[in-house]
């Protein structure tokens, strides 16, 4: 049945945010959720992303988040059918006559309907100018189970993201992304505990960068050189593998706080992870990790990774530590 909804990527959640990142979501999308009780899941998971303003996504402290959370944010339209049986007209015209207006805090507006499905005919065809042309900065997203139960007209105006719930609903996308850092760095521990002289365990792909990346990540960390600029030398210097810098200066930074400076992996990044070290706390680590581990786990399905942005990204929050 649902091979007759066309749809993009694979179902996975890291490449829909691709998409986002790469700011060629459209205006009107409709998620097509698998299972039954997935779809208010999905759409939680979506808004955070989408309407949270820092740089690592969701950071819940945020002005945005912190409204959102308090079921109090002004740019942030959720539909749904209420103590009625159905999603009527009525309240369909109230969401038209919110998307046109400004947003209240200068960023992007979102309309979630979580239920798509309790969409009633009239309300759907009430939908139809909006979906087609939204005004600038307004997005809909529609989630749905059984999208083949909407009007053809609407799916038509809809671009349709199949995507699969990758943890218990009890859980979030947030503990997931928590856990598996968490999960990450108990490796990391074993590992370095169990590391021998011969230095092995330092993977093949993880050789260490000159002395002049450390250096210049130092120089991002205490100010003198602004992040945009230090995120460009560093892809310069670094070429294809700036990722593999922010990690590997993350990873001993990690690595200084829990097990001690003679454990190490990348000596000639040393004083960029000893000053990183002493600057974040362990969480601010992980959040870099997990931004890196985004990263690459982007690289490895899409091609056209914009891996400078993500650098200056990276940089930008170093910065602000």
């Amino acid at each position: 049945m649902s091979s007759n909804i066309p749809s993009n990527g694979d179902g996975s959640w890291i490449n829909f945010l691709t998409t986002v990142e790469a700011k060629k979501l459209p205006h009107a999308f409709l998620i097509n959720a698998e299972a039954e009780d997935s779809g208010e899941a999905v759409g939680k998971a979506i808004t955070e992303r989408l309407l949270c303003t820092s740089s690592f996504k969701p950071c819940q402290n945020c002005k945005s988040c912190k409204l959102r959370l308090a079921s109090n944010h002004p740019d942030l339209k959720i539909l749904d059918r209420g103590d009625d049986r159905q999603i009527k007209v009525e309240k369909v015209r109230d969401v038209i006559d919110w998307a046109t207006k400004s947003s209240v805090l200068g960023g992007i507006k979102l309309c979630l309907i979580c239920a798509a499905d309790d969409l009633n005919v009239q309300a759907q065809n009430a939908l139809l100018k909006v979906l087609e042309e939204p005004p600038k900065g307004t997005f809909f997203c529609l989630v749905s189970n059984r999208p083949l139960s909407l009007l053809p007209t609407v799916r038509s105006r809809c671009q349709t993201y199949k995507l699969k719930l990758p943890f218990d609903n009890t859980q979030s996308f947030a503990n997931l992304e928590k856990r598996e850092i968490d999960d990450s760095f108990a490796l990391i521990e074993k590992h370095v505990s169990s590391s021998s002289k011969k230095g092995g365990g330092v993977p093949d792909n993880f050789e260490p960068e000159s002395e002049k990346v450390g250096d210049l990540i130092c120089s991002i960390i205490d100010g003198s050189v602004s992040p945009f600029l230090g995120a460009g030398e560093i892809d310069r210097l670094s070429k294809s593998e700036s990722l593999s810098v922010l990690y590997k200066v993350t990873f001993d930074a990690m690595v200084i706080q829990k097990v001690g400076l003679e454990e190490i992996k990348y000596p000639s990044l040393f004083k960029a992870s000893e000053l990183l070290s002493l600057n974040a706390n362990f969480d601010e680590l992980a959040d870099i990790v997990s931004l890196v581990h985004q990263g690459i786990s982007m690289s490895r399905g899409f091609s056209n990774i914009n891996q400078s942005k993500l650098t200056e990204r990276i940089c930008s929050y170093i910065s602000n530590l």
